[in-house]
């Protein structure tokens, strides 16, 4: 850790004898110039004479800090602190040593300790953000960045970490004006081009991802990452060619990178080259890669034995990947049990008795916006894809903005859901208002337009959505119960509460049964505006369930929403469907269930209410 910039003169105390702060200038002289050794071994000296030095005894931690010695360090700066209980510096540089050393809640502490004693400590404000992205707690981290920024404009930390918060939030355009700038100032620093690299991938700027990437590659034409991650990208965008010769070429230079193994092999696959593509990955040991490879290698394995028919091999690939995958989560920070819970204690409350003690608030016409709704993996994209092809529809991509508002109103209340009874008309109209302040960070509107917001799992909130857009209307999309829980088993999914539960095909079945009995709940009580479609009949019959829902968004009939292969190759598809929906339309994912019948059987009692109510075969 480098000496901080603010450790002045004053800083010196005038009540030590001159021979001490003599050396003491020397030392921090030495300290500044790198001369880590020397200084260290005058902090020391001094020490010796003056044990309970302040200054000696911060910036002897600061040096045992970068040498990762953390209790020696903590020991030394805390005696610091104790002779100077109200220099900002000391307690954030304590706060440092708890956060290098995984004290998180201790290092926030501080943080906020020095924050508080010095509020123009730009070091402290950047710092206490870097806690908030280590939570999760982005807005958080956006805010004390922005602070840090406004002390100190020029600060490159500071900037960078906003600009990776901002693309966290999905704020790409200020994220990559941020370090567009920062790439000016540093031309040559590789962590700003690579953030920069991946905000365009992010936001969907891919001529302008790989034009950057292949500059880059020109510039350092033996840099094999560089041409790995240009070959991903080729991938993601489905120039499957393109792709291979770029990972052909990173072969010549690394033949027995596993990594590098994997991403071929995913190619072959989908290039249907599925025998070559498992011959290519069982060169791969899998016993001497990390838990986090082994699990995609697994989970690719899964896959490949699926296409070709070796569907007993395919399941305990999958199972294999989902327990790594399991077995790697922080407990504290995902729980499976928790997404259960918040579903039973949703329709628990949710009674008619309950509905008639919502306060009253007038309506407004939102006849112009919609939630498409579902249990994941019910042909969502698929549709979105179809509809957004319309010149009157804007589909907004899986943005957790109603989960953002109920975040909000636990601020206030913590007892969500019941306080939506008690919400006042003034508390409807903020949140109305910050739903369409959060639409407009992702979605340009277009006058006139239909806003389809889709996110599947907003059938749990049904109930918020109501109640602020009571004149909605709400999609919904079906597909064959068994089909849906043995296709969310089979994915590779960023684990939350949520998806936690897809790691066994019984917690998914378990998960389905609450989640759709949930759905049936609020269609008997609430009298909300919807319409289904059904994956099969969409895959049989695209038009018809195109148009049957054009209809009731209100719209006539374009014939472009067919060529939906066309217009999603025009778009970044961020779901798990991102391959498929490139595709033509196939019939391969119906009825995928009877490959697995052995292991579905398993689940029948769990899905058997839900096959009947919903008109699916058993």
């Amino acid at each position: 850790m480098a000496l901080a910039g603010n450790q002045k003169k004053s800083r010196i105390k005038r009540t030590y004898p001159a021979d001490i702060i003599a050396r003491l200038k020397q030392a921090i002289s030495m300290h500044r110039m790198g001369l880590l050794s020397q200084a260290e071994a005058s902090y020391k000296d001094i020490l010796k004479s003056y044990p309970d030095h302040p200054d000696a005894n911060h910036l002897f931690g600061v040096i045992q800090l970068s040498k990762k010695q953390f209790a020696s360090a903590e020991n030394h700066i805390k005696i610091a602190i104790n002779s100077a209980p109200k220099n900002a510096e000391y307690h954030h540089n304590l706060g440092v040593v708890y956060k290098e050393s995984g004290r998180i809640i201790e290092a926030r502490r501080l943080f906020q300790k020095a924050v508080k004693l010095n509020r123009t400590y730009a070091n402290a404000y950047n710092s206490l953000g870097s806690i908030n992205v280590i939570e999760g707690e982005y807005k958080e981290a956006k805010k004390n960045f922005m602070k840090a920024i406004e002390i100190d404009p020029q600060s490159h930390d500071a900037l960078f970490n906003l600009s990776k918060s901002l693309r966290a939030l999905k704020e790409y355009n200020n994220a990559s004006n941020y370090l567009e700038k920062l790439s000016k100032k540093a031309p040559d620093d590789p962590e700003v081009k690579y953030e920069l690299f991946n905000c365009y991938v992010d936001s969907g700027r891919v001529k302008e991802a790989i034009s950057f990437i292949k500059q880059e590659i020109s510039n350092q034409h033996d840099n094999i990452f560089l041409k790995y991650k240009l070959s991903q990208l080729y991938e993601r965008q489905s120039m499957l060619d393109h792709a291979m010769l770029m990972i052909e070429e990173v072969s010549k230079q690394d033949p027995s990178n596993p990594k590098y193994i994997l991403h071929k092999a995913v190619i072959l696959r989908r290039l249907k080259k599925f025998n070559d593509a498992l011959e290519c990955i069982q060169n791969i040991d899998i016993s001497s890669v990390d838990s986090r490879l082994s699990e995609s290698i697994h989970f690719e394995l899964g896959r490949l034995y699926d296409r070709i028919g070796d569907y007993d091999s395919a399941f305990a690939n999958y199972e294999i990947s989902n327990k790594l995958q399991l077995d790697a989560i922080d407990i504290k920070l995902i729980s499976k049990e928790r997404f259960q819970k918040h579903v039973l204690g949703v329709t628990e409350n949710l009674t008619r008795e309950w509905i008639g003690k919502w306060k009253k608030c007038d309506a407004i016409p939102d006849a112009n916006h919609v939630f498409m709704v579902a249990f994941p993996r019910s042909g969502t994209t698929l549709l979105d894809q179809i509809l957004d092809g319309h010149s009157h529809i804007q589909v907004m991509e899986e943005q957790p903005i109603i989960g953002e508002i109920i975040n909000e109103i636990n601020k206030k209340n913590n007892n969500y859901p019941q306080v939506i009874a008690s919400l006042r008309c003034s508390e409807i109209k903020k949140y109305r208002q910050y739903y369409y302040n959060e639409c407009r960070k992702y979605l340009k509107r277009e006058k006139g337009s239909i806003l389809i917001d889709k996110l599947p799992l907003n059938i749990v909130e049904i109930e918020l959505i109501y109640r602020l857009f009571p004149n909605s209307k709400i999609i919904l999309s079906l597909r064959h119960p068994y089909d849906v829980c043995i296709s969310n088993f089979m994915q590779h999914y960023d684990l939350n509460d949520a998806m936690a539960n897809f790691t066994s095909l019984e917690d998914a079945a378990k998960t389905y049964n609450i989640v759709m009995n949930l759905w049936e709940k609020y269609t008997a009580i609430l009298p909300i505006n919807y319409h289904c479609v059904k994956y099969e009949d969409l895959v049989d019959d695209a038009q018809v369930q195109a148009a049957g829902v054009i209809r009731f968004l209100g719209l006539n009939w374009e014939e472009q929403v067919l060529d939906h292969v066309k217009h999603a190759k025009t778009r970044k598809i961020d779901t798990p469907s991102y391959q498929q929906v490139t595709e033509s339309i196939y019939s391969r994912s119906m009825y995928r269930w009877k490959n697995y019948l052995r292991y579905i059987e398993k689940i029948k009692p769990i899905l058997r209410h839900q096959l009947e109510y919903f008109e699916y075969e058993q």
